[in-house]
């Protein structure tokens, strides 16, 4: 089973971790689940919603409630979305299968640190070509 997992590099006395990857499981193309700063970024959040839930628990299953866990959520959400962790959130509340249960869905669309840069570098000669216009001036 290949994984990707960061090197770490002892440079001039000190220890760096080199690289951006969690050691999940690599099947074929990289997904969110691949990266360090999504992973990071997935804990904080569930940090945020297990205070949010723990702040709820033993209010009224009302729209209040709601409203009120997720203005207490949003901004979390809105300062990774204006750190460059997300690119978009969405809340959904969910119908909920027992009672007593609040049901609902954070879905993140995460952003990817970058890892390699592709970089086409290209060499021209300098062709000028001088003609004259109808004026008299000289253009290239």
């Amino acid at each position: 089973m290949p994984v990707s997992i960061n090197v770490v590099a002892n440079i001039r006395g000190n220890y760096y971790i080199w690289g951006n990857r969690t050691a999940y499981k690599l099947d074929s193309d990289l997904i969110a689940s691949h990266f360090l700063n999504i992973r990071q970024l997935c804990c904080t959040l569930k940090q945020e919603l297990y205070i949010a839930c723990r702040q709820f628990t033993f209010d009224p299953n009302s729209d209040l409630l709601w409203n009120n866990f997720c203005t207490t959520i949003k901004p979390t959400l809105e300062k990774m979305k204006a750190d460059q962790g997300i690119n978009g959130y969405k809340l959904i509340k969910k119908k909920a299968t027992k009672k007593a249960t609040l049901s609902a869905e954070v879905r993140i669309t995460p952003i990817e640190a970058v890892e390699d840069f592709v970089i086409d570098l290209f060499l021209e000669d300098n062709k000028v070509e001088v003609s004259e216009s109808d004026n008299g001036s000289a253009t290239e």
